[in-house]
């Protein structure tokens, strides 16, 4: 086989990678929809996912999204470039009649700083979220989350980064805190390839909170691949283990990502979410993005699949400092 037959066939497997990606997703979806049991998908905290990963089946681990990947990788932080502020809101909200009726609002705020003086790239994440069960009895907790991460190149294609994170549970009767850490590494071989691994919160809880309110040691790979500019297209893997087979989870999800112009964007995604106890979660998602030179707005919707639907809204702005 001479050189123009193997050019022609790695052009050809290019341009077909956006199908095969579709045809991975509808099969993923269609897996999932065979589903025989669902659970309450506790473990997906808006305050996490910005309206950029919720429109994406909440994958960024080896993807540089301003004001929330280095959250699920510290490892992009060095990756974020100048100082860019933004600020998001999150809703959540279920009605299960076999469970209870449940909501989740919070908001979060995130400051980078990666200019050319800077030594090392530093970001600051806060965010606050609000949670209420009305049955069998209306039960309110409140969260309060803070991480600090500082990340920078080992290598010309490996950047590397760790974080602090504080985590506050506020309870009628108590509040609960915890300590941890995470480190995180994103590989980009080649400009349109990217290779992200994520362990957060790798430190033992706290023995006096109870297990419900730790946070849960998470492990995740990430895979991302871009098509010609205008196509990003993600995959990534999240193990988490905790001390409740209910939080202790594998989960799958995909994303898919299209510049329609210069400045807008659509999302789709897809996750699929299996614990311990073989309880399924499964979500669907899709989004819009505007990233205009002077600011940037974000939208994302997110559908549960449960015994009743459950749906989540984003919203993000960005703004270049």
């Amino acid at each position: 086989m001479n050189n123009k037959h193997q050019i022609f066939i790695i052009k050809s497997c290019l341009n077909a990678a956006p199908l095969v990606f579709l045809i991975i997703l509808c099969f993923f979806n269609l897996c999932t929809l065979q589903a025989a049991e669902v659970t309450v998908p506790t473990s997906y905290p808006s305050h996490i996912l910005g309206a950029i990963s919720g429109g994406l089946g909440g994958t960024g681990l080896s993807s540089i999204d301003v004001g929330e990947s280095y959250v699920l990788n510290p490892g992009t932080v060095a990756h974020l470039r100048d100082a860019v502020a933004s600020f998001g809101t999150s809703s959540y909200k279920t009605s299960n009649k076999s469970l209870s009726d449940a909501s989740t609002s919070g908001w979060h705020l995130s400051l980078n700083e990666n200019g050319p003086e800077s030594a090392i790239a530093t970001s600051i994440f806060i965010s606050k979220t609000r949670n209420t069960q009305k049955r069998p009895l209306i039960f309110t907790t409140s969260s309060n989350d803070a991480w600090l991460t500082l990340g920078n190149f080992v290598m010309p294609q490996m950047s590397a980064g760790i974080n602090y994170h504080f985590h506050d549970t506020q309870t009628p009767l108590k509040t609960y805190q915890e300590h941890n850490f995470g480190i995180g590494f994103l590989w980009t071989p080649m400009d349109h390839m990217g290779v992200g691994m994520s362990f957060q919160n790798i430190n033992n809880p706290p023995k006096d909170v109870p297990d419900i309110y730790t946070l849960g040691t998470t492990y995740g790979l990430g895979l991302l691949y871009i098509h010609k500019s205008f196509i990003r297209m993600r995959l990534d893997f999240t193990k988490k283990d905790h001390a409740l087979s209910a939080y202790s989870y594998n989960e799958t999800a995909l994303g898919l990502e299209t510049a329609l112009s210069e400045w807008l964007y659509s999302r789709i995604g897809a996750a699929r979410q299996v614990n311990e106890l073989d309880e399924i979660t499964q979500k669907y998602s899709f989004g819009l993005g505007f990233a205009g030179p002077r600011f940037g707005i974000h939208y994302s919707f997110q559908q549960y699949q449960l015994s009743q639907l459950g749906q989540e809204h984003n919203l993000d702005l960005v703004i270049p400092l």
